[in-house]
């Protein structure tokens, strides 16, 4: 049995153009998926501005696990944090919830964040029912807009 450990690192807006020949073909493969909101460029040159986040995710034998993108929705009353895409091939679920997941909330939190939202597919369900923070909270299913309070 593999015992899977991840280390999640959030990348400096001038690590982005370095590692985009690494990044771009997992970011690509999750916004098949999307709407055609944002290229994946578009995702980076955010993030080159630092109005978005691009998240590296390494494995136990520091091959890429999870490519992520974050960004804040900031309202009248509330900050949050979108996963904006999350691509990549992780095989171990619950050791990436726990692992990565954890350092995400620690991030919101710390930017004043009042939850985390995922909006994506029907199958992201399945994947986020599982993840609780340390608060006791779980993603709720908000028609396909997956929130958790942190």
């Amino acid at each position: 049995m593999v015992e899977y450990t991840y280390r999640p690192s959030l990348l400096k807006s001038h690590e982005i153009l370095d590692k985009w020949q690494i990044l771009k073909p997992h970011i690509e493969s999750a916004n098949e998926y999307s709407a055609g909101e944002m290229a994946p460029f578009d995702m980076a040159l955010l993030a080159m501005v630092e109005k978005a986040h691009i998240w590296l995710t390494v494995d136990q034998d520091d091959n890429i696990a999870s490519v992520i993108v974050t960004r804040f929705i900031q309202q009248t009353r509330r900050k949050t944090m979108l996963i904006q895409s999350c691509g990549g091939s992780i095989g171990g679920w619950a050791a990436w919830g726990k692992q990565h997941h954890d350092t995400l909330v620690d991030f919101a939190k710390s930017t004043g964040c009042d939850s985390i939202q995922v909006w994506g597919r029907k199958g992201w369900e399945r994947r986020l029912r599982h993840i609780i923070n340390d608060a006791g909270h779980s993603y709720e299913l908000l028609y396909h807009v997956y929130n958790m309070e942190i």
